[in-house]
């Protein structure tokens, strides 16, 4: 989630109380100009670090109603400065600062009960507080509005609104606004998907020392995305990032050094900079670490401690993070085996869109693994997968539709897909063999087919049947009995290919 950090929003905001409801000094009765004289006083105190003094004058001019005192005093209590904390005083400071319109008491209250910060969680209230702020062009409620909007928090869904407030947010030089836009228009979130457009406005925030955004912009290096791939910038934008308590950013450059991309291939390095990120509360982190004690990059391998991390991740449900807790307990590594937990996970990953879990899931009902076995649900979690362009999950979907020959024209479409993603792959070019089997064309059915065995494909039960049976078709019987033999010796073959050989035809 995207929000900016109790301690910034501390520091933003004082930065922009000296223009906050000013009033000409003509204007002023003397209780008001002896309120503005204890604040300044107050402020030039601060500015000398006497905070317990300058907390006196605060109160001296809070207590003559002057609405930025009180908001002052709020956050004083807020952050213990110059006081203890005490959250309920100062809820109740920017109450007062609220009820004489002050933005930016409005827009602490809107922030409190967002996120239930000193008060019970209240998103109408929230909403309200923000909007009353808004109309006062306070930068951050339009943030938070953007926010409230493109999470759902008590409002419906609407990544297009969202979009509207950060766009309002950006005019007035917000920061997070700049990072949030971004990010739409990086994913394509609820506007046209657009690159250059990110990588600019990433570029404005990553300048202003945003860590998130100095991360991302790291990223569109790394991936090429708007710029040329760039390893050497990416990295040195997330070392950028990581100077300004970014802990994403220790994740990228960890992965960099895993995979020596920009710097020396370092597993044990990229260890250390998962944990660092994990360190910090990182969820990608956390699961990274995970995934270095399960698969022993830069770390002996334990998977007890892979477990324990990845639980960690998990409960900020972190989608690849319960994908993995649910491999473990499948396998059985760490844990005791449990194909009800495994399914759990897979199941609570794949509803997070995980494609992985997805295609795992599909698996668990075809098979009737701890669940009842559903060729129709099964092919529902292929084709979510395959549509978020997992390719083993289309050929997955083509597979199983050819079997049931159901969705024949829709499988074919899938598995050419596949096939033009990863042209050697030994699985693939069976399941498209198959396909152009089925249709008679043979030709090209041997093509694919003496590639997938080229690969390897004839070490594993089914496929020399079924290059026999494409062979035989094309008339070299010989050839085709010669391989329905070596299917024999798979304990597992068919029963088919039996009375195959025993007829020296091919038999539906």
């Amino acid at each position: 989630m995207k929000y900016i950090s109790t301690i910034a929003l501390s520091i933003l905001l004082f930065a922009s109380f000296t223009n906050v409801s000013a009033q000409k000094e003509d204007t002023l009765t003397p209780t008001q100009r002896t309120a503005v004289l204890y604040l300044d006083t107050a402020k030039l105190l601060r500015s000398q670090n006497n905070l317990k003094v300058a907390f006196r004058y605060i109160q001296k001019s809070a207590v003559l109603n002057n609405a930025e005192a009180l908001v002052y005093l709020a956050n004083a209590y807020q952050f213990g400065e110059g006081v203890d904390t005490n959250i309920a005083e100062a809820v109740k400071c920017y109450k007062q600062a609220a009820a004489l319109e002050n933005p930016i008491g409005l827009y602490y209250l809107g922030y409190m009960n967002l996120y239930g910060f000193g008060v019970a969680q209240d998103y109408e209230a929230a909403k309200r507080y923000l909007e009353q702020a808004a109309l006062q062009n306070n930068a951050s409620s339009f943030y938070y509005l953007g926010v409230l909007y493109e999470f759902g928090y008590g409002v419906s869904q609407s990544d297009s609104t969202a979009i509207q407030y950060y766009q309002k947010g950006v005019a007035l030089s917000n920061v997070e606004s700049y990072f949030n836009l971004a990010y739409h228009y990086e994913l394509g979130k609820g506007i046209k998907q657009d690159y250059q457009k990110a990588m600019e406005l990433y570029a404005f925030a990553a300048g202003k020392d945003y860590g998130p955004a100095q991360a991302s912009l790291g990223f569109l290096y790394t991936n090429g995305k708007a710029v040329p791939k760039d390893y050497a910038k990416a990295n040195e934008w997330y070392r950028k990032a990581i100077a300004n308590g970014n802990a994403r950013a220790y994740c990228n450059l960890g992965y960099a050094y895993e995979k020596g991309e920009g710097v020396p291939k370092d597993e044990k390095k990229a260890f250390e900079l998962y944990y660092k990120a994990a360190q910090n509360g990182d969820d990608v982190g956390q699961c990274n670490v995970g995934a270095c004690y399960h698969y022993a990059v830069g770390v002996e391998r334990d998977y007890a401690e892979a477990f324990n991390w990845y639980q960690i991740s998990a409960q900020q449900n972190n989608p690849r993070a319960l994908r993995k807790l649910a491999r473990l307990y499948s396998d059985g590594l760490g844990v005791v085996q449990n194909d009800s937990l495994a399914f759990s996970y897979y199941s609570k990953a794949a509803d997070l869109n995980d494609d992985e879990a997805q295609n795992s899931l599909g698996f668990y009902y075809e098979k009737g693994k701890f669940v009842k076995a559903d060729t129709i649900e099964a092919l529902r979690w292929f084709k979510k997968s395959a549509l978020q362009g997992n390719i083993d999950a289309m050929n997955n979907y083509a597979w199983y539709c050819l079997i049931k020959k159901i969705n024949l024209e829709e499988a074919l479409l899938m598995i050419a897909e596949a096939i033009r993603l990863d042209p050697n792959d030994r699985e693939k070019l069976d399941t498209y063999a198959a396909f152009l089997f089925m249709n008679g064309n043979y030709i090209d059915a041997e093509k694919n087919q003496r590639k997938a065995m080229d690969l390897g494909a004839g070490k594993r039960a089914g496929y020399n049947e079924r290059y026999g049976n494409i062979l035989f078709k094309l008339g070299r019987e010989k050839e085709a009995l010669k391989y329905w033999q070596r299917e024999l010796k798979f304990p597992e073959h068919s029963q088919l290919v039996e009375e195959k050989v025993a007829q020296k035809r091919y038999i539906e």
